[in-house]
């Protein structure tokens, strides 16, 4: 449930680019250490990730970069 809660926060599935259960299940995504978050954030508001962050951000979260 953990890993859960960390992907219901993350910077894609708040884009709503969510993968299919049966897919997110099967690869054991709840695992996954390296969950692209928003940044920032003033006053408990979350600020998204965007341009040159953004797409760091979806890099590391499919695997291809550190």
């Amino acid at each position: 449930m953990a890993g859960l809660e960390r992907w219901l926060v993350s910077d894609q599935w708040q884009r709503g680019v969510i993968p299919h259960p049966a897919t997110w299940l099967n690869d054991k995504r709840w695992e996954d250490e390296d969950i692209p978050q928003f940044v920032g954030g003033v006053n408990g508001k979350a600020k998204k990730l965007t341009g040159d962050a953004l797409t760091t951000a979806n890099l590391k979260a499919a695997g291809f970069v550190q």
